[in-house]
């Protein structure tokens, strides 16, 4: 079971995903965009997403803040489900640059000896983080992909990088607002 609660960093497992919501944030501009996606789309507008990319387990740790990131993050929590998969490609068309083509890795479904489209892994017990983050928070697809504001916490709790962050000093937790 997946709870948002005020001002805590917990899991019920050793994957410990969590989202801050920062107190401020910016929208991502197109020359970002067009930075960040420069080499990333071919020349034929075919953007390819790799399967280690969108594999999110309990290490390496990872703060992801940048559309690009949060993308990936997107599409291995919901890419399985085909209306939300169509709402972050619509984003993807929307945002990326010279996008003309999506292409997805495979991988064989020892069932029916078929290659399958690859949407990603996220360590089972933080699947749902996104989906629940989002509808607790009234916060669109969109919103969290564009809006810097949104930093997603790639952790395992043996590990609690983030709150050694918090403990050093070097992020400091007033830079987010309470969930």
């Amino acid at each position: 079971m997946i709870k948002n609660r005020r001002s805590v960093f917990e899991t019920n497992s050793s994957s410990s995903h969590s989202i801050s919501i920062r107190k401020e944030g910016s929208y991502v501009t197109a020359e970002e965009l067009e930075k960040m996606f420069k080499y990333k789309v071919g020349s034929d507008g075919e953007y390819t997403f790799f399967d280690f990319e969108l594999e999110f387990e309990r290490s390496p740790f990872s703060v992801l803040t940048t559309f690009e990131n949060k993308l990936r993050f997107a599409v291995a929590s919901f890419g399985y489900d085909k209306e939300k998969r169509e709402e972050i490609e619509a984003i993807m068309y929307e945002f990326i640059p010279g996008l003309q083509t999506i292409k997805y890795p495979t991988r064989l479904n020892w069932e029916t000896s078929e290659e399958e489209p690859y949407y990603g892994y996220i360590d089972h017990q933080s699947m749902g983080v996104l989906q629940v983050f989002l509808r607790e928070n009234k916060i669109s697809l969109k919103e969290f992909l564009t809006n810097s504001k949104y930093v997603v916490w790639i952790d395992g709790d043996e590990y609690l990088v983030k709150e050694n962050l918090i403990d050093s000093g070097l992020i400091h937790k007033e830079d987010f607002e309470e969930l």
